[in-house]
């Protein structure tokens, strides 16, 4: 037997001992549309990412789009089902009538606490999304902390949003806004800013920290403190790209695609809101932070009652069973101590 026989015998039995053949190398070509920079893509993708790298033995690679450079925000769900990104990073909020389940997190005055909130959203979503989102590869979901409504003029109570024109972050906050008397701006949140300084907006809906980011911070001067709506995303994968994955890879891949993998890898943004919220509590020379009594706090429950109702109908069109949908939610959120009373 000649050396390189024997290294190659050597091989082959190495493999069959490991009972894996050496997989054909796949580079995932993942989708987003947030500024690199951000937190959720150096806290929580570009980690979550490089850890799917590291269990796969480097068979698994990702080569990121970030900034909405495939397509648009709104477009990122077909960008992964097309097979134009192998895994794309959306807001279904972006996509009103379309995920009508997933829509039920989103119904403002539902979610208090963004953490729990991970863990309650990957406990409840995956029954709904093998039907909704059937056409792709469900990864993971998760949210960030509750987000709230930064203005130029003084919001406390849900009437005050009478006349403003406001840009939400999904269809559940556009009802709301719309049901007082507000109008409603499509748009990303990096293009918040824009949208203030130009006059087409009066406010924006979204977390603290990202504003700071943003530098929407500079031309907003009230911020809400009421757990207005929490904004949630999901991460998903083309099916043609998974199925192409050897056995090895896919359960790499299964391993990362879970709710456990959501709270380790995408808790991380929390700390830097946390930390938004506190540094903006000590800018009283420029800021206003609005905390509304309970009375007013009450206002804004009831007004999300509306949004459900009419959510409720939305789902009913679609032979969804909504009381079923809510209670299940609702019964996820509270085990993970995140749940609005």
């Amino acid at each position: 037997m000649t050396r390189t026989t024997g290294a190659l015998a050597a091989l082959t039995s190495l493999a069959a001992l490991t009972g894996a053949a050496i997989a054909d190398p796949v580079t995932l070509r993942l989708s987003h549309w947030l500024p690199p920079t951000h937190p959720i893509i150096t806290q929580s993708i570009e980690p979550w990412s490089k850890a799917v790298t590291e269990a796969s033995g480097g068979t698994i690679t990702f080569e990121m789009f970030p900034a909405a450079q495939l397509g648009k925000a709104e477009d990122h769900y077909d960008l992964a089902r097309d097979g134009i990104a192998d895994m794309a990073w959306l807001n279904p909020g972006f996509n009103p009538g379309r995920f009508t389940a997933f829509a039920a997190v989103q119904v403002p005055m539902t979610v208090s606490d963004g953490l729990g909130g991970i863990a309650a959203l990957n406990d409840w979503y995956p029954e709904y999304a093998a039907t909704e989102m059937q056409d792709v590869h469900f990864c993971l979901a998760h949210m960030l902390s509750p987000l709230i409504v930064h203005s130029k003029t003084r919001v406390e109570r849900p009437a005050d949003l009478k006349g403003m024109k406001i840009r939400p972050s999904s269809a559940m906050e556009a009802l709301f806004i719309r049901n007082f008397g507000g109008s409603t701006v499509p748009g990303g949140n990096p293009e918040a800013r824009e949208m203030m300084d130009r006059g087409i907006i009066d406010g924006t809906t979204g977390v603290v920290g990202s504003q700071f980011v943003f530098k929407t911070i500079d031309s907003v001067k009230y911020h809400l403190d009421v757990p207005f709506s929490a904004v949630s995303f999901v991460m998903v994968m083309n099916p043609d790209t998974y199925a192409g994955m050897d056995d090895a890879q896919k359960t790499v891949i299964d391993k990362f695609c879970s709710g456990e993998a959501a709270v380790a890898h995408f808790s991380a943004p929390q700390a830097f809101e946390d930390d938004g919220f506190a540094r903006l509590r000590g800018m009283t020379d420029t800021h206003e932070v609005v905390t509304p009594p309970p009375a007013i706090l009450a206002e804004w429950k009831e007004g999300a009652r509306a949004v459900e109702a009419e959510w409720a109908k939305e789902a009913q069109a679609k032979s969804l069973d909504p009381a079923a949908i809510r209670s299940k939610l609702h019964s996820a959120l509270a085990a993970r101590n995140a749940a609005v009373d």
